[in-house]
């Protein structure tokens, strides 16, 4: 039994869903889930591979999960890890992972994802950030209407299969040497 550390930030739970979601596409394994909200390990060197997720807002990491990394850089350096983010505009999401992850931990990485996002203004904390939410989901929806009708548009939504790919890339991992 191998053990794997989720250690992630979520700004409206998506971010949760998603890790617990993980966690349970890796049964078998022990699995630590560490809210970066709530607290920040000491030690990542006791797990066997460390999975590090985030929201992107305004382009950016949640500054808990840009803290755990700085804090942590050399050590992910050098440990079986991965990286992913929950965005609303996956077209962007490698974008974001280049900006966001030093190259030298994105390219040790065993996998790095996109488990896609939501855009749900009830989520959000508070009131600007509702607001924005709401003229977002406007934006999605009216995007090309004419005539006054709302065009019906897809919402992001959270993409199963990628969280499934990434257990699978950890579980994988676990076959080969560092």
């Amino acid at each position: 039994m191998k053990k794997v550390l989720i250690a992630y930030a979520s700004k409206s739970g998506t971010v949760k869903a998603c890790a617990e979601r993980l966690a349970r596409h890796l049964e078998g394994h022990e699995v630590v889930l560490c809210d970066l909200e709530q607290s920040m390990p000491s030690d990542i060197s006791e797990y066997d591979f460390v999975a590090v997720g985030s929201p992107i807002r305004m382009s950016k990491l949640h500054k808990r999960v840009a803290s755990f990394i700085d804090k942590f850089d050399p050590a992910l350096a050098k440990a079986r890890v991965g990286y992913f983010i929950c965005c609303g505009f996956t077209d962007s999401a490698e974008e974001y992972m280049t900006k966001n992850l030093p190259a030298e931990l994105r390219e040790r990485a065993i996998t790095c994802a996109c488990f896609g996002g939501e855009l749900n203004a009830r989520a959000q904390r508070g009131w600007f950030d509702k607001y924005i939410m709401r003229a977002m989901i406007s934006t999605v929806l009216d995007d090309g209407a004419h005539d006054g009708e709302m065009r019906t548009a897809n919402l992001p939504s959270v993409d199963p299969e990628s969280i499934s790919r990434f257990a699978g890339a950890i579980k994988e991992s676990f076959g080969k040497r560092k």
